[in-house]
């Protein structure tokens, strides 16, 4: 079974896992690139742990009003009929009634039940990252360190520049 954590548009990358312990690059043509993670990543697997440990800071966030945070974005796992999972980010997060409701902002790879664009409630419980950005900082995110941390440095560099991240 494979694994696919999706990252948003803005940062233009998309994560899948494999059952090979090395890292490789899918691309497709006018959608973000695929890089695929062995399930077995430890450090992928405390990032999506930490996530969840912290989405109270997600909800305090949101609820605040504070101008400064923008870009509300979840991560949801999705799953196939053949039991492929796809991890896509929800762009426009809002919080009303103890749930999110946000637009998936990822074309998916596998036939899951959303697409591109649709409007949906997340499944809480299929929750793998959070990020918001206070000001041009970006917070959460920690699916997206794990990547980042893994890349040489010139690929830090051209991911930098390219995605305009700024973590703390």
């Amino acid at each position: 079974m494979k694994k696919i954590l999706t990252i948003t548009a803005i940062i233009i990358l998309t994560i899948t896992s494999c059952k090979e312990n090395s890292s490789s690059k899918i691309e497709r043509e006018g959608e973000p690139d695929v890089m695929n993670v062995a399930n077995e990543n430890i450090a992928m697997n405390q990032a999506i742990a930490e996530a969840n440990k912290t989405l109270s800071n997600f909800i305090s966030a949101i609820q605040s009003n504070n101008k400064n945070y923008q870009g509300f974005t979840l991560k949801q796992k999705f799953t196939d009929a053949e039991g492929n999972s796809e991890h896509i980010w929800i762009q426009d997060v809002t919080f009303n009634n103890n749930k999110f409701k946000g637009i998936v902002g990822n074309k998916p790879l596998y036939e899951i039940n959303v697409k591109y664009g649709d409007t949906i409630v997340v499944d809480e419980s299929n929750i793998s990252d959070w990020m918001y950005f206070d000001g041009k900082v970006t917070k959460g995110a920690y699916t997206i360190k794990v990547l980042r941390d893994q890349m040489s440095s010139e690929e830090q560099k051209q991911f930098d520049i390219q995605s305009g991240l700024l973590f703390e």
